[in-house]
């Protein structure tokens, strides 16, 4: 590459030299509001990158002193890379392969930043997924690399066993930096296109989804060994783990990898990934992991693995979060147990609410009230309540099937009476806030308690077809009761419910006889007669 190096030696120097001081000027605080200058620096070394000299400044700047020059290092050659691929033959190729993955290891052991190393590793990835590139294992490669502190060639790499060999004897530091590398490279394969790649390098990619996951198994089985000895310990490599995990089996069920590795190949990756989700530290990324697989990859998940998530669910340590949303702490920590509960609520619903109850599905069910009993108004201090509503809509749409297909109806009577619970929790979420409140809102909040009301309705109309005029009575029942006590708040959310409900309930007798024990009766008639309606009875 050294030979695409164009003008006289002498101009390399000061080239060198004009690149780093660009660079220190990008990042000078003296030019974070000039931003003529900014634009300036940008283009210039822009252009450098795009020179020939471009693979001679990434190299000194990724041996700078600066992070930000090793920064900016690692970008060039990517930057680089993507222009002149075409330009490289095999022999310069494997010197730059050589070279980062060097580089990769001497900076990993000094301690560098995650900034750099993350930025280092996709440089790397860039490489494994061009067309043709002579790399197969990356993986164990740079597991090697790492392990060794300098670059170990491939086929020297693969001499070593990856799982017994070279992972123990890698320091912490050089785990992250392999996940780091693991997660880039799974999240670009994840971005291929099948009509732009070639069936040999989709096998080359390919062999590394297996090493990935021995990678993951590894990581995993470290922490929880660690957990169970009650240690002291850094999430981080865990963290990572879990998030590759996920990436990879983005990659596995996708259409150039689908299936690459059975379910029973994949079982004790994800046994550990569910187990992480009793450990301090990793157990909000292992629930956010979960979740993401119930919702497109359900089918991953044996029985055993299902029932450890339940009990989960429903431990001491699975309810605390519950307990902390009733409380009013909506941190993500919560938000995300809030979403395993209901992803595996969901996959689990005909069961949860159409068959004998067991204990532990009964209590997924009184945690599943429980989310509409959170203090504040909904979407706007409570943050449960929008997607409790949209799980219990879901439930309803779903129910009112296999409900008109069913001969035997006695046995939905549970899932009815569920139903029901749940709209009178939700109807007490509908009520306006008093004047004083509103005042303090903000017109997202408006909007977004606005937004909640109109899935309401929606929950409200999928749940009459099966529940049939008692619905409207029970907000007949609120309505006029309410209306007797100058309840005003009260009386809006049932007028408003009763309103929703107008078209659905067309041509029911039984309907409209609800509907005229509110419209015509003497409390109703003195509140038109009154010289002004309660302000409290007005929509926002």
């Amino acid at each position: 590459m050294s030979a695409d190096i164009q003008g006289p030696a002498s101009d390399v120097p000061h080239i060198l030299n004009e690149a780093r001081e660009l660079v220190s000027q990008l990042y000078s605080p003296e030019n974070a509001r000039n931003p003529a200058q900014i634009k300036f620096i940008q283009e210039r070394l822009q252009s450098l990158q795009k020179g020939p000299e471009a693979w001679l400044i990434a190299n000194d700047l990724l041996s700078a002193s600066s992070t930000d020059m090793r920064f900016f290092g690692a970008l060039t050659f990517t930057v680089k890379i993507n222009l002149d691929w075409q330009r490289l033959n095999q022999h310069d190729v494997q010197e730059l392969l050589g070279r980062l993955v060097g580089h990769y290891a001497v900076l990993v052991n000094s301690g560098e930043v995650p900034l750099v190393i993350r930025k280092l590793a996709t440089t790397l990835a860039t490489i494994f997924l061009k067309p043709g590139a002579p790399w197969t294992r990356a993986i164990w490669n740079v597991a090697a690399s790492l392990a060794g502190s300098k670059y170990v060639p491939e086929d020297q790499a693969r001499s070593v066993d990856l799982l017994n060999s070279i992972l123990p004897a890698m320091s912490q530091p050089q785990i992250v930096a392999l996940l780091y590398f693991c997660n880039v490279l799974a999240e670009d394969m994840n971005k291929w296109s099948p009509e732009f790649r070639n069936d040999a390098d989709i096998q080359r990619a390919a062999e590394n989804i297996q090493d990935a996951f021995v990678v993951v198994e590894f990581v995993l089985r470290h922490f929880l060994m660690q957990d169970s000895a009650q240690n002291s310990y850094d999430p981080a490599p865990g963290i990572e783990a879990l998030n590759a995990y996920g990436s990879w089996m983005s990659v596995q069920g996708g259409g150039l990898f689908r299936d690459t590795l059975s379910a029973s190949e994949l079982t004790s990756a994800t046994n550990n990934v569910v187990q992480c989700l009793k450990v301090p530290g990793l157990s909000k990324t292992a629930a956010q992991v979960v979740v993401e697989m119930m919702d497109w990859r359900d089918n991953i998940f044996g029985q055993d693995q299902l029932n450890a998530i339940l009990a989960f669910i429903i431990s001491d340590l699975g309810t605390a979060h519950i307990t902390s949303l009733l409380d009013g702490d909506f941190e993500i920590e919560n938000m995300t147990f809030l979403e395993l509960l209901l992803a595996f609520s969901t996959l689990k619903q005909r069961e949860i609410l159409t068959q004998p109850l067991n204990p532990q599905y009964n209590q997924i069910l009184t945690l599943l009230h429980a989310l509409l009993k959170a203090p504040g108004y909904a979407a706007v201090d409570d943050l449960a309540a929008p997607l409790a509503v949209e799980w219990w809509t879901e439930v309803a749409d779903d129910l009112q099937e296999i409900i008109a297909d069913s001969e035997d109806q006695s046995k939905f009577e549970s899932a009815k009476q569920n139903l029901a619970r749940a709209a009178l929790d939700c109807f007490e979420k509908l009520k306006y806030p008093t004047p004083e409140e509103l005042q303090e809102w903000r017109d997202d909040d408006r909007s977004e308690f606005s937004s909640f009301r109109r899935d309401a309705c929606d929950f409200i109309l999928a749940i009459y077809p099966i529940l049939g005029v008692d619905l409207v009575r029970v907000f007949q029942e609120r309505s006029r009761t309410s209306l007797a006590h100058r309840d005003w708040g009260t009386f809006e959310a049932a007028i408003f419910c009763i309103a929703q409900l107008s078209e659905a309930v067309d041509d029911n007798q039984h309907a409209d006889d609800c509907l005229n024990a509110i419209f015509f009766s003497d409390e109703f008639a003195r509140l038109c007669r009154a010289p002004s309606i309660p302000g409290s009875v007005r929509p926002i």
